[in-house]
Parts: C-alpha cells; sequence; structure tokens
C-alpha cells in the first residue's frame, strides 16, 4: 500500500450556517486548526480475579466536540464570524451582543478524509496584535457531532481575495485618549456549558452561561500614560479599532475598569507595563458592540 502521506499545507476549511456544504458556503484561510471528536468511555473496573483492565464491559458514555481555529482574518472572515462571536444580527454595520449564540457548521479538508462538525458555537474569541505583525482571530469552538467523508468530498466557494490586518492598522483610546500600544489582545469569554448531556451520547444543547470581556494592551510607560497605571474604580470609556484604509472596524465597551499594576523597572531597557482590563456593562449599554464603516 502506498503511503502518501497527508500534507498540512493543502488542507483547508470552509463554514457555513447550515449543512449540506455546497459552492456557496465560505472558504476560510486557517493558520491551525484541532477541532475533532473525543469520545469518553466506561467500564466496570471491578475486582474480578486479574489485575488487567478487561475488554468486556466497556461502553462509549459521551462524544464531544472541541478546539479551535487560528487564522489572519480579512474583512470578509470578520463579517462571517462577528455573529458568531456576539450573537447579535449585524444590522447597517453594527452587531450587538446576545444572550443566545447561533449554531453554525464547519468543514475540515484533512487530504485523507473530510470532516464536517455540526452545531458549533464560539465559546471563546480572541483578537490580538503585536508590534511588526499580523492581527490574528483565534477560536475556541463547541460542537455536537462528527461526520467523515471521503478524501475529495470538500465543498466551498472560492477563498476571499481581500486585506489582512496588521498592528500598525490599530487605533486604541481609553477615556477619549489615543495611547501607543506594542501588543494587545481583546477576548470576548461566552462561558459555554458544554456539558449539557441529559440522556444522550452527544450534547443535547451548548448554551452561555455568562460572558466576560478583557481587553489587555502592552504599553510605554511615559508621563502621558502613566495616570493609567491607577486607573480611578470608575473605569473609563473604551475603543478598540482597526482599519486598512477602506473597512474600519471598531469595538466599543462603554465601561472599562483596571486594577492597578504600576510599572517597574526590571531591567535597562524600556518601562513598559500590561493594563489588563474588563469590559463592563453601563447604564443599560452592554459591555461591547461592533461597528463597521
Amino acid at each position: 500500500m502506498a503511503d502518501v502521506p497527508s500534507q498540512g499545507a493543502m488542507a483547508k476549511a470552509a463554514v457555513d450556517d447550515a449543512v449540506p456544504f455546497d459552492g456557496s458556503s465560505v472558504s476560510i484561510e486557517i493558520l491551525s486548526e484541532s477541532v475533532r471528536r473525543i469520545d469518553t468511555h466506561l467500564d466496570t473496573n471491578g475486582m474480578r480475579g486479574s489485575k488487567d483492565m478487561s475488554a468486556d464491559r466497556v461502553r462509549l458514555a459521551r462524544s464531544a466536540i472541541s478546539g479551535s481555529l487560528s487564522m489572519n482574518p480579512d474583512a470578509a472572515e470578520v463579517d462571517w464570524f462577528i455573529e458568531k462571536i456576539l450573537g447579535g444580527t449585524t444590522a447597517v454595520g453594527v452587531t450587538a451582543v446576545a444572550d443566545t449564540l447561533p449554531y453554525w457548521q464547519l468543514m475540515v479538508d484533512r487530504i485523507a478524509k473530510v470532516y464536517t462538525y455540526t452545531d458549533l458555537v464560539v465559546g471563546q474569541a480572541t483578537i490580538s496584535g503585536s508590534a511588526g505583525d499580523m492581527l490574528t482571530l483565534a477560536l475556541d469552538v463547541e460542537g455536537e457531532s462528527e461526520v467523515v467523508g471521503s478524501a475529495g468530498a470538500f465543498a466551498g466557494g472560492a477563498l476571499s481575495a481581500g486585506n489582512t490586518y496588521v498592528m500598525s492598522d490599530v487605533t486604541l483610546t481609553l477615556g477619549g485618549t489615543v495611547y501607543p500600544c506594542s501588543q494587545f489582545s481583546l477576548v470576548i469569554n461566552n462561558n459555554l456549558d458544554a456539558d449539557r448531556y441529559n440522556n444522550s451520547l452527544s450534547r443535547s444543547a451548548i448554551v452561555s452561561a455568562g460572558r466576560l470581556v478583557t481587553l489587555s494592551a502592552n504599553l510605554p510607560f511615559t508621563p502621558d500614560t502613566a495616570a493609567l497605571h491607577a486607573m480611578a474604580i470608575g473605569g473609563v470609556a473604551g475603543i478598540l479599532a482597526w482599519t486598512d484604509g477602506s473597512d474600519v472596524y471598531t469595538f466599543t465597551m462603554p465601561n472599562v475598569k483596571a486594577p492597578s499594576n504600576t510599572p517597574v523597572a526590571s531591567g535597562k531597557s524600556e518601562i513598559r507595563w500590561d493594563l489588563a482590563m474588563t469590559a463592563r456593562e453601563t447604564g443599560g449599554v452592554a459591555s461591547i458592540l461592533c461597528t463597521k464603516t
């Protein structure tokens, strides 16, 4: 039998709101993926006159779909995933949060076989960047089932040819003032309850048990940034935005709070520090809103 390797460079992925996948499904470029089926076996493991594990009395207890996707997204990919991350429906470029997260589908061509994952939900989304590098979108996902297809069964449209984004596209605004940063990370954690099985082998539902939005940034310690290390308990408004000169994405947080984290001189190099903030709702305004203009 020929030993033909499945090279990751030839892998590809597509997403859709519903199965089956076809030419209208959205192909995405991924840096890595780890979405897989994870089974749990149970056995009696009782006293039976032997120290060996018995091949008898073993049952499949449950099956879970879990893993991650990582990409350097362009506008088309951000547009497709933003509703899955925040939960709300985009209208006139505005995507709000919602308490119910939408299910979606993923197809991954791993060359030897093509895998379809159904009813996925975004557990956590991380948008991050660092000086001189591209912005990255990382998704931790949970799902309900895996279907294994034959090699060559992949279905998806052409990849988008839009621009990706780099760190120099980013603007960080806190309390109405723009600040420089060398790194940032915006995390939307949907706190999934992914352990709802009832009397079934697969999950009966995947729901959000809460939402935690955090924003962290690495800043230089200068007279302009010094006040931020002792931010008042009342917090400030926060805005993270990026643009390639065409599309502008703006994440608005009405109130962010940061516990004091005094910068220190740990060596001869520039004094910098990490500002770790939590976004909170205030006055009936949700903790985060995304606007595309």
